[in-house]
C-alpha cells in the first residue's frame, strides 16, 4: 500500500483529510480552500486578543482563507461541522490552521485574529503564500 497522497486530480477526488497530531481527531475538507474577501472580513468576529498590543507570548495572526468541512473524533466517536482557518502573522511568514466549529457559509464563530503560540506557526509554504497578501486587508494589519 503506498502512503503517497494521491493528487486530488488523478481520480477526480478533491477530499483532503488532515489528522491532528495531539489527539484522535481528523478534518475532511467539503469544499475548497478559499480567500477571506473583504466582504467575508466583515462575518468574522472581532479578534480574541487586543492585536494592537504586543503580546507577552506568541505572535499576532490573522484569518486569510478558509475551508468548511467535518471533523471527526475518533476518539469519542462523534464528527462536526468546522471551519479550517488558515491563519498569517501581521508579515505573511509564518501561518498556523485553527479548526473552528460552524456550519456552511456561517462565518460569525471564525476569530479575525488572534495571537499564536510560537510553537504552533509553520513558516508559510507555497500554498500559504498565495494567501499571504490578504494580511494587508485586515483592518488589524
Amino acid at each position: 500500500m503506498s502512503t503517497e497522497r494521491p493528487s486530488p486530480g488523478s481520480n477526480g477526488d478533491t477530499t483532503q483529510k488532515r489528522i491532528a497530531r495531539e489527539n484522535s481527531q481528523e478534518f475532511v475538507s467539503i469544499t475548497a480552500p478559499a480567500p477571506i474577501t473583504d466582504d467575508k472580513l466583515t462575518e468574522l468576529s472581532p479578534p480574541e486578543h487586543d492585536l494592537d498590543a504586543e503580546p507577552d507570548t506568541g505572535r499576532r495572526c490573522v484569518a486569510i482563507a478558509h475551508q468548511h468541512g467535518i471533523v471527526q473524533d475518533h476518539a469519542d466517536e462523534r464528527e462536526y461541522e468546522a471551519h479550517c482557518v488558515l491563519y498569517a502573522t501581521l508579515d505573511g511568514e509564518w501561518v498556523c490552521e485553527r479548526w473552528i466549529p460552524g456550519i456552511g457559509s456561517d462565518l460569525s464563530e471564525i476569530p479575525r485574529g488572534f495571537v499564536a503560540p510560537v510553537a504552533g506557526l509553520s513558516a508559510a509554504g507555497e500554498n500559504a503564500r498565495r494567501f499571504a497578501p490578504i494580511v494587508q486587508r485586515h483592518p488589524e494589519a
